[in-house]
């Protein structure tokens, strides 16, 4: 048996986008309804599942696979934010989440938030 985290508490919503933001990208809030790609060390409220420019479908909890810049989060429960480039970073001041695996090779965290 194969171990499985996907579709865990997994929660959608559909806003405006502010710019183009591509799959996978943390977002923030930046006007009423509407999100923008996140900025280094900014707090995201989610991650981008799809967008056509004009709204994103903004996945706002569960489980992500994504890669993390920086030294490597550390397992278990941990807070993180975004980093410059689409991917996440360890930060004081960032998102609780519940780190579940990092691959070091491939630069990637699996993580519920």
């Amino acid at each position: 048996m194969n171990v499985s985290f996907n579709g865990f508490n997994e929660t959608a919503l559909t806003f405006k986008c502010a710019d183009k933001i591509t799959k996978l990208y943390p977002v923030k809030i930046s006007d009423d309804s509407t999100v923008a790609k996140c900025n280094s060390g900014d707090q995201f409220i989610g991650f981008c599942l799809d967008s056509d420019n004009e709204n994103a479908v903004v996945q706002m909890s569960g489980y992500v696979k994504t890669t993390y810049s920086d030294s490597a989060p550390a397992l278990g429960r941990t807070k993180l934010v975004s980093d410059a480039a689409g991917s996440v970073k360890t930060g004081t001041s960032g998102v609780p989440c519940i780190v579940l695996a990092v691959n070091s090779t491939d630069s990637t965290v699996e993580f519920l938030f």
